[in-house]
């Protein structure tokens, strides 16, 4: 399978899963993004996060210089990981915590969080950590629920820690093309 069509394909795996939905709560949300939470938690969270964020406080606000996040600010700070932030991201399929003003290298080693071989270059830190495989069942994949920190620079330079609820990319592409699975 393409490897292009993979990477678009696979934050809508987790929309294959089908679970009971529940408001979102202060608690809930922490547990998401503190990698608690399981993918099925992920799964009720991401087919109403809007109003979930809203009732919570949370308002989404324009990114330009971040355009593959959705931003949401809250006027009152909120703790996760232990640091105060009044900001939480969405990308792909992981919900973090937005840090202004830290230094990612501690953050690594605080969270035991290697940088991603991909990135041993690159003047940006990007690393994850697998937390917890959830096997695969009759109607779900295998998912590797990751935690994760992304350092992206610019003008306001930002730090995104949080979990990422990922589908095996095995499982994902042999269901699309069974020859071309590893």
């Amino acid at each position: 399978m393409n490897k292009i069509l993979q990477m678009a394909v696979l934050p809508l795996c987790s929309l294959f899963s089908f679970t009971a939905h529940a408001a979102l709560t202060a608690e809930k949300l922490q547990n998401l993004i503190e990698c608690k939470a399981l993918h099925k938690d992920y799964v009720s969270f991401s087919d109403e996060y809007m109003q979930g964020l809203k009732d919570l406080g949370w308002k989404h606000v324009d990114a330009p210089e971040h355009p593959f996040i959705y931003l949401y600010k809250n006027e009152k700070p909120v703790t996760f990981f232990g640091l105060p932030t009044q900001e939480i991201a969405l990308a792909s399929s992981a919900i973090t915590a937005v840090y202004r003003n830290v230094d990612v290298q501690k953050l690594s080693k605080q969270f035991d969080i290697p940088r991603h071989p991909d990135f041993e270059n690159s003047p940006v830190f990007r690393g994850e950590k697998i937390v917890r495989t959830e096997p695969a069942t009759a109607e779900t994949f295998t998912y590797h629920d990751k935690l994760i920190l992304s350092e992206m620079k610019g003008q306001n330079p930002i730090v995104l820690l949080g979990c990422s609820y990922e589908a095996d990319e095995n499982e994902v592409s042999q269901s699309f093309d069974p020859d071309e699975a590893e």
